[in-house]
């Protein structure tokens, strides 16, 4: 068209679908208007003009990874959830956005490359491990036993009809003019404390049994954590929703762990990007 020409039938339909055609299907009329450029000249600067080749490489040289810690991961300032991005052509961070989105005070620009919190995660989980086994098995030497309960609980139910049945006989004895008014009123008093005493040690037999069983139900989860920590030999999605219920990062790189098996939260010290 520089040249005075007219061109048409670059694409066609086909199907509904658009198709770019190649340049020897082209329906070209020539001199059809006024030239902007001489033939010869554009001929030559086609000659000289190469297009590029595209590049198959792709602009990220770190490769696409799954995500080990989907909505696990917070900042530790503002609570907000750290999204996971490719940072550059390497690797990969989590980074908190609250303050693009939000304002420049709403947070102090938590951000730490996903090697070192990796790293940081690992080394929490491989301390732990040590922790935990050694927690299991004092908590094994100390728990009560079911028999021991039992026959304590026995013991207590025992008494307590004993006891129950003394003081129902007491007004029958009263009326019967076997102990005096005095004396009724005192052994009432006696017995009345003492059922009140057995009812208390029963209820707390049964909530020990019930904090045992407990115990039981939470060594059982913790021993599985702990083989899983122990057989794994990198982090895997699995192995970090088993054993991790959030993660919160600081600005100086320290991150606070919540683990599913513990009560409190763990924190692992400051370090830098380098580590």
């Amino acid at each position: 068209m520089y040249c005075g020409d007219m061109v048409q039938g670059k694409r066609k339909t086909v199907n509904n679908i658009d198709k770019k055609l190649d340049k020897s299907e082209w329906t070209v009329t020539e001199n059809t208007h006024e030239a902007i450029i001489d033939r010869e000249i554009f001929e030559k600067v086609q000659e000289l003009w190469v297009k590029p080749e595209k590049s198959n490489e792709p602009y990220y040289k770190a490769p696409v990874t799954e995500n080990l810690f989907p909505r696990k991961v917070f900042c530790g300032d503002c609570g907000f959830s750290l999204i996971r991005k490719r940072n550059g052509e390497y690797y990969y961070g989590f980074k908190c956005n609250s303050k693009k989105l939000y304002s420049s005070h709403a947070c102090g620009g938590v951000y730490i490359t996903e090697k070192l919190f990796k790293k940081k995660v690992f080394a929490l989980l491989r301390k732990h491990e040590s922790f935990l086994t050694q927690v299991m098995t004092q908590t094994a030497d100390t728990a009560p036993t079911e028999v021991g309960y039992d026959v304590e609980l026995a013991a207590v139910k025992s008494e307590l009809d004993r006891n129950t049945y003394f003081l129902k006989g007491l007004y029958e004895s009263l009326i019967n003019s076997d102990i005096t008014d005095c004396e009724y009123k005192d052994m009432k008093s006696r017995y009345e404390a003492k059922i009140i005493s057995l009812i208390e040690r029963e209820k707390q037999l049964r909530d020990n049994a019930y904090i045992r069983v407990q115990n039981e139900k939470a060594l059982s989860k913790a021993h599985k954590s702990v083989q899983t920590v122990s057989q794994i030999s990198d982090l895997s999605a699995d192995a970090i929703d088993k054993l991790i219920e959030k993660i919160h990062v600081y600005k100086d790189k320290r991150i606070k762990v919540k683990f599913h098996f513990m009560d409190e939260e763990v924190y692992c010290g400051e370090g830098s990007d380098d580590e």
